[in-house]
């Protein structure tokens, strides 16, 4: 383990992949922790890890929502390129959820506020593309923060015509919407699925489908009905489980249009039948 990126002391490693490594760092300047994104040394495709890292850097600079992790600053200078965010001190919601006896009570507004996170992303053109529990943090202090923009582009991106060939399938699979799993253009009813997906996990401990870990099951999500979430979960109310059930549709035109849509529905509704008054 390195001292040290770009100056600053490091504390330990929270994750890495083949093209980046993500360390806990420490920000003499400021006295506080932050997040160092830095490409991972021997890298086999440096120059797609670059433009990763710089997509993500600047769609992060762009963004300055309570409820999204905050960018501070980046450098792309070859394998000295990293990027620095805030640190946050927190947990998976998916985690919290499970831990927290008070949880059930407190998750409509933690998604209230995923949702208006989501619908900022979206005004100022971008897609998340990656909306999943590990993405979607409760902080020590019970806030909401949606981290990792790294597969995150402009809405209506589409990686062919830069590159000239079929796009690389991006997301993480047991949350991937069906045009996500095919390679199309994304757009924000990608999110409402993701999102969907998410609630369907907390809903139900587990995802809307059992992966294998192969390519071919993520076609569960193009030809798959999951099981409604209230067979699984009987303290879910009938609203609840709908609103899970529409944002989960095949097609794209068929779920809520939109997060605004989402949160309209949501903030009308319970989710657990022994909070109903």
């Amino acid at each position: 383990m390195p001292d040290s990126v770009a100056g600053y002391p490091l504390l330990s490693m929270l994750h890495q992949t083949e093209n980046y490594t993500v360390w806990r760092a420490y920000d003499s300047t400021n006295h506080r922790d932050v997040v160092i994104k830095a490409i991972t040394p021997g890298v086999h495709r440096l120059k797609r890890a670059l433009q990763g890292l710089e997509r993500e850097a600047r769609m992060g600079l762009k963004l300055s929502h309570e409820n999204l992790v905050r960018f501070e600053d980046f450098t792309i200078d070859g394998l000295k390129s990293y990027l620095v965010m805030e640190f946050v001190a927190g947990k998976p919601i998916s985690d919290w959820l499970r831990e927290d006896p008070a949880g059930n009570a407190q998750l409509k507004g933690l998604l209230m506020a995923a949702v208006a996170a989501l619908s900022y992303i979206h005004e100022q053109g971008f897609v998340h593309r990656d909306v999943k529990p590990a993405n979607i943090l409760v902080t020590d202090k019970g806030k909401l923060k949606i981290i990792d923009f790294s597969v995150s582009v402009r809405t209506g991106f589409d990686m062919r015509h830069l590159l000239r060939v079929k796009p690389k399938i991006s997301g993480t699979r047991n949350y991937m919407a069906p045009e996500q799993v095919l390679g199309r253009r994304s757009d924000a009813q990608a999110d409402v699925y993701g999102l969907g997906a998410t609630m369907y996990e907390l809903f139900t401990n587990r995802p809307p489908f059992q992966m294998d870990g192969s390519k071919k099951s993520m076609q569960l999500h193009l030809t798959e009905r999951p099981q409604p979430v209230r067979n699984l979960n009987h303290n879910i109310t009938t609203e609840a489980g709908e609103l899970v059930m529409a944002m989960l549709a095949k097609h794209p035109q068929s779920r809520p249009a939109g997060m605004h849509e989402v949160g309209r529905i949501l903030e009308k509704i319970e989710l657990f039948s022994d909070l109903v008054p």
